[in-house]
């Protein structure tokens, strides 16, 4: 008698990479990490603008294909528009006052967040009067950090966001 034994692999539980790669589900936002923060195969909802640029906001939407529970927003803005009145040192202030909110350490200039308590996360990046952020909604993958998978993420992007790199081009479901 022979015994079959089947199970679910269950989700992808390495690290989001901190340094982004080809392919882009939207401009500038790595596929692979957006997969496994989702826990599955992505697509680009919706995408609006372009980044770094002061008269538009640059804000990209990414669900699992399948339509399971999980949203990624990605969004990078004039700081103007957010902080008129307060600039970089007020923002700063209002993000270290986020539910759990630490530091986050990268090699880019600028500095940022990485806020929320868990099962939710976020981060935010301030750099050359622009603010970055990767909201993570409605995310459960089990077994994974909200918080440690918007941080790297957010990190991944800082070389075109707060950087001298060019931003590479959406190159999925174009």
């Amino acid at each position: 008698m022979a015994l079959v034994v089947a199970g679910c692999a269950g989700p992808d539980l390495s690290p989001v990479p901190s340094q982004a790669a080809s392919p882009f589900v939207c401009d500038g936002v790595p596929q692979a990490g957006a997969e496994l923060t989702l826990g599955g195969p992505v697509e680009a909802e919706d995408m609006v603008g372009t980044w770094g640029r002061a008269d538009t906001m640059f804000t990209c939407s990414v669900v699992r294909v399948d339509h399971a529970k999980g949203l990624i927003l990605i969004s990078d803005e004039d700081l103007r528009g957010v902080s008129p009145t307060t600039g970089e040192q007020g923002q700063l202030a209002v993000l270290a006052l986020q539910g759990d909110a630490q530091p986050i350490h990268a090699d880019a200039v600028g500095a940022g967040y990485v806020f929320g308590i868990e099962p939710s996360g976020g981060a935010a990046w301030i750099c050359n009067g622009r603010y970055i952020t990767v909201n993570l909604e409605r995310v459960e993958v089990e077994g994974r950090s909200q918080r440690a998978d918007a941080q790297a993420l957010l990190v991944s992007m800082l070389p075109w966001a707060c950087g001298d790199q060019k931003v590479p081009t959406q190159t999925v479901g174009k």
